[in-house]
């Protein structure tokens, strides 16, 4: 019994470490606003007048989300990835990132094989037009992952999570905190599939790594000076 509640302490946490939104200190992720999820407002690929019409899109999808009308926040979604498939076609850069949310939101409906197709789509569209070590890519990645730890498909989530791992190491070094994040997404999936020393050894990392991030952050806060590097922002 206490190993069954352990497992479902750990995949409560799995299900939210890739929730919020990524890290400020990424160039690519400047534009993104925080919001109840992991919902991407980046804009760069958008002319003024569709990012007026998409900023107010979303802010109506955000209330949506807020009040927990999950309906009607599909309804959002699904209505923005309409219209930029049809301004931009199905395999551009906006609709990848239409499909994200959209697959962002069915996670929060608990509507998982939606959510894990919407992201392997994004994901697709990411690689093709950005390249597979894109941290875009990852965001999906990352995403899709968690929609396979809910649908117990622990081995292809553990894919997911590794893949985006890779990518986010490759863009922002080790001692990031997406990393850790990603890391105890890696432990959450390994301590499911019952390997018990592999999930101690990533979570024994995933501590190491966040007590060396608290540390730089605390000397930053007393020294009055900013860490190079990864920066001291949660994500």
């Amino acid at each position: 019994q206490t190993n069954s509640s352990n497992k479902d302490s750990n995949k409560n946490n799995s299900k939210n470490d890739d929730s919020d939104s990524d890290d400020d200190n990424n160039p690519d992720y400047n534009e993104r606003k925080p919001g109840p999820i992991d919902i991407d407002t980046c804009q760069r690929h958008l002319t003024p007048t569709e990012r007026h019409h998409l900023r107010a899109m979303h802010k109506l999808g955000y209330q949506h989300l807020r009040r927990n009308d999950l309906p009607s926040a599909l309804t959002v979604f699904t209505e923005i990835l309409r219209g930029q498939t049809e301004r931009h076609g199905k395999r551009s850069i906006q609709v990848a990132m239409a499909m994200h949310n959209l697959g962002v939101v069915y996670v929060k409906a608990e509507k998982y094989p939606e959510a894990c197709r919407l992201c392997d789509g994004a994901a697709r569209i990411r690689v093709e037009k950005l390249g597979k070590d894109h941290l875009d890519v990852a965001v999906s990645l990352a995403q899709q992952g968690v929609a396979l730890m809910e649908m117990r498909e622990y081995e292809v989530a553990l894919a997911s999570f590794r893949e985006a791992l890779r990518i986010r190491i490759l863009g922002l070094g080790e001692e990031h905190p997406l990393v850790v994040r990603l890391l105890n997404n890696i432990g959450c999936a390994l301590f499911e599939m019952d390997d018990l020393e592999e999930s101690k050894g990533i979570f024994d990392e995933a501590l190491r790594l966040q007590r060396l991030l608290m540390r730089e952050q605390n000397g930053e806060v007393k020294g009055g000076r900013s860490s190079s590097g990864n920066g001291g922002n949660s994500a």
